[in-house]
């Protein structure tokens, strides 16, 4: 066992190595992929569909703080299962080409280490779920047209600018399922080393993750603690700055109705809004940051950009909750609305 786990040592630790290394992981997961299909086909192919991810009792398939990847709880069918994973493995393989590129390695004389070549952009490291994966014009990898649009913003924004981004996000994600990206590939390798960009203290890495965990069946607090476990996970093992956004509002209340059971009101009826459990969220997030920062000095950072996403008074009037103007399908910001979060960020 020790011969094999030195022998993952010494093939991480070359540029040919880590793209074998990075095959060698798509390999194990595409078979744990297999495995889930058997299984579905087993159960008539309705295991996920079939699935809630809470049940009526509200206990829930996953929690917010424990890593873990897509599951039957919260993927919503087998194509959408396979397609996770499939792009899970794509944004492994870009997070190693993107070391690659930002780290370079120079040659030198035989006998002596070789030196590390920084580009002289700084690194960005954007963490997240659709909001964030919209920047690249996709959906859990897949050209969107309807987000054409935010990533003309995206290149606009930062064809010029002194950073060079990486977008490790994932339509759909919640906290947990960040957790274990960045614990698979994103940030550390399954041989324990992180990748360079971690050991930069010139790195800038922004989240925007937890709605999808109320959206799913989660209650504030536990999603709350999950933005949280992300906070210190990116606090422990990198040593550039983290800044964590506080949720966007969100005015798509059909989505929240379908969540009773479990999640009713005190007289069994379903609720009428995302609001009350967007702002239980970013109220904790600032109690528990603001902690964490204090531990971390000049290394954490909470942003609240929703301002821009609130509905004016006309809006209000007529029973919206967002700012539908950036905001259009109530829940995603468009071209318009990722300008003016990415000014403030």
């Amino acid at each position: 066992m020790d011969a094999r786990i030195t022998h993952l040592r010494v093939l991480a630790s070359t540029p040919g190595g880590q793209k074998a290394l990075a095959l060698l992981i798509s390999a194990t997961f595409a078979l744990i992929s297999i495995f889930h299909l058997l299984s579905s086909t087993i159960s008539g192919g309705l295991l996920y569909e079939s699935t809630p991810f809470c049940n009526k009792r509200g206990e829930c398939g996953e929690t917010s703080f424990d890593f873990s990847p897509r599951t039957v709880y919260s993927a919503k069918s087998r194509e959408q299962f396979e397609a996770w994973w499939d792009y899970y493995a794509v944004l492994n393989q870009t997070a190693l080409q993107y070391a690659q590129r930002m780290y370079g390695k120079e040659s030198s004389p035989k006998g002596q280490a070789e030196s590390i070549v920084k580009s002289n952009k700084k690194p960005l490291i954007l963490l997240g779920d659709s909001i964030t994966e919209s920047l690249m014009g996709t959906e859990l990898g897949h050209p969107s047209e309807r987000r054409e649009d935010i990533a003309r913003v995206y290149k606009k924004l930062y064809e010029s600018s002194e950073y060079d981004p990486l977008i490790l996000a994932v339509a759909g994600d919640q906290t947990q399922h960040l957790l274990w990206r960045l614990d698979h590939g994103g940030l550390r390798l399954f041989n324990g080393q992180v990748l360079p960009y971690a050991n930069d203290e010139d790195a800038g890495f922004v989240v925007l993750i937890g709605t999808n965990n109320l959206g799913a069946g989660h209650l504030p607090d536990e999603a709350a603690r999950g933005v949280l476990a992300v906070a210190e996970y990116l606090l422990e093992y990198t040593r550039g700055r983290v800044i964590m956004l506080q949720l966007l509002p969100r005015g798509d209340s059909f989505r929240v109705q379908r969540l009773c059971p479990p999640r009713c009101g005190k007289d069994g009826s379903p609720f009428e809004s995302f609001m009350p459990a967007v702002e239980k969220v970013n109220a904790k997030m600032k109690d528990e940051i603001q902690k964490l920062s204090e531990q971390h000095t000049n290394r954490l950072t909470l942003l609240d950009c929703g301002d821009d996403f609130y509905p004016n008074d006309v809006e209000k009037e007529k029973g919206e909750e967002v700012n539908v103007d950036f905001m259009p399908d109530r829940l995603h910001p468009n071209g318009k609305g990722h300008e003016a979060l990415h000014r403030c960020i």
